[in-house]
């Protein structure tokens, strides 16, 4: 099972955790694929400096929707 199918998994089982998928090769067709399968972003590793504002949104994300 690849990231992409278990992204597609989870979105469908309409669980609320957030997805961000990461790889080392990420063409613009797999990262719209993501997107489409319901994952928050696609980040290639190195653009790993997108991550920590990322995580932070999705904790902000996260805790407004629970209230």
């Amino acid at each position: 099972m690849d990231g992409l199918h278990l992204c597609k998994l989870i979105y469908e089982s309409e669980n609320q955790t957030p997805v961000i998928i990461f790889s080392s090769t990420m063409t613009n067709e797999n990262r719209v694929k993501a997107l489409d399968v319901g994952a928050l972003d696609a980040i290639t590793k190195p653009e790993i400096d997108r991550l920590v504002p990322l995580l932070d949104q999705c904790v902000l994300n996260t805790v407004n929707n629970r209230v």
